[in-house]
């Protein structure tokens, strides 16, 4: 009896400690956190993961099947039996220290690259073939976190381990998350048209919902934007156009970036910045789709304030982002990326680092 007692004490401990292998036991062995779309909360669903692709996760639950897309999922937690369980566990608890205590951060990370390192090498993890990418993809993104705080040191290192992801694992829902550390990487060497192709190869995957491939192919256009190579970027806009319903949340995103465009027609810049200013002026603040597209359309006339060297009052627009118009996880990161480089433009160090490591844990 006392031995029953005491194995049902440490099989209650390991239910807790390693939930994700006590689950593969039974129906629900996978947990996956994401932004939901409508309420633009962080969610947790578990469930058994069916399918897996560069636009999305499919799980299947108790009495139904959830569609997760991949832009918005946050991570996810594979079954993993407890051999496994506890080492992933250990290194996501050290990952979990490292980004909280910033002050820490760049001498912790390669510790928990480490430990992530040594559960890749284990022999057991090639029979959760998606659990063994997911740990890669890991690894790759805190590289990515160092190359952003040391470059010098960690940039080749993190280029080379985000490409070589991209060719291998092309059918991954972690793809879009890779390109977007790969595109920002590009952008950070002003290597333009390598982050626009880098969208277009997405774009071009086969098998993508058609919803999923306009949203590359406007994020390969708004590369070039940034580039200021407005001709090329309002071409990819108006066809993308072509294949909308004109009054959609989509169409009206595209007449933002249209609007931005109209900057390489020789037009009057403060016409632009009008334009902007009535169409965030007929939105209304109480649908959270249209909030969303303020979000959009501050941080466009931020970045056409900014390209007329009106840094303060394009800090506010961005600013207005932040406080206000925060839901949409990527125009806040936006925002915040911008707010960090004007932080340090205005010669505030400390605000720069601390929006820097805001905008930081976003990717």
């Amino acid at each position: 009896m006392k031995h029953l007692l005491i194995s049902s004490a440490l099989l209650s401990g390991l239910a807790l400690l390693f939930l994700p292998a006590v689950q593969a036991q039974q129906q629900f062995d996978d947990e996956v956190t994401y932004t939901d779309s409508k309420t633009k909360k962080e969610t947790k669903n578990t469930g058994s993961i069916i399918e897996e692709t560069p636009g999305q996760i499919t799980l299947k639950r108790t009495t139904s099947t959830l569609t997760i897309p991949a832009l918005d999922i946050i991570d996810v937690k594979y079954g993993l039996r407890p051999a496994l369980a506890k080492p992933y566990a250990d290194a996501a608890r050290q990952e979990g220290f490292a980004v909280v205590d910033e002050t820490k951060r760049k001498t912790l990370l390669p510790g928990v690259i480490k430990a992530y390192k040594d559960v890749l090498a284990m022999p057991e993890l090639k029979q959760y073939p998606k659990a063994q990418t997911h740990v890669e993809f890991k690894i790759l993104r805190l590289l990515s976190r160092l190359a952003e705080d040391e470059p010098k040191k960690y940039d080749e290192q993190a280029l080379e381990a985000l490409e070589k992801f991209k060719k291998a694992h092309p059918n991954s829902w972690q793809l879009s998350h890779c390109a977007r550390l790969l595109v920002a990487m590009q952008i950070k060497n002003s290597d333009w048209e390598g982050a626009a192709k880098t969208y277009d190869d997405l774009a071009q995957l086969p098998k993508l919902d058609r919803s999923v491939q306009r949203e590359y192919e406007m994020l390969g256009a708004e590369v070039l934007m940034k580039a200021r190579k407005y001709p090329e970027a309002k071409k990819k806009f108006e066809r993308i156009m072509k294949d909308l319903p004109p009054n959609s949340m989509e169409a009206r995103r595209l007449k933002i970036s249209l609007i931005q465009c109209s900057q390489g027609d020789n037009k009057n810049p403060e016409e632009t910045e009008k334009e902007l200013l009535v169409l965030i002026k007929g939105l209304d603040d109480k649908d959270p789709a249209q909030r969303e597209l303020k979000a959009v359309a501050y941080n466009t006339l931020g970045d056409c304030l900014l390209a007329r060297g009106k840094d303060k009052e394009a800090f506010w627009r961005f600013m207005f982002v932040e406080v206000e118009y925060n839901e949409n996880r990527a125009e806040r990161k936006k925002a915040l990326d911008q707010l960090a480089l004007l932080f340090q433009k205005f010669g505030d160090a400390e605000k720069a680092k601390q929006y820097k490591e805001m905008a930081q844990k976003l990717n």
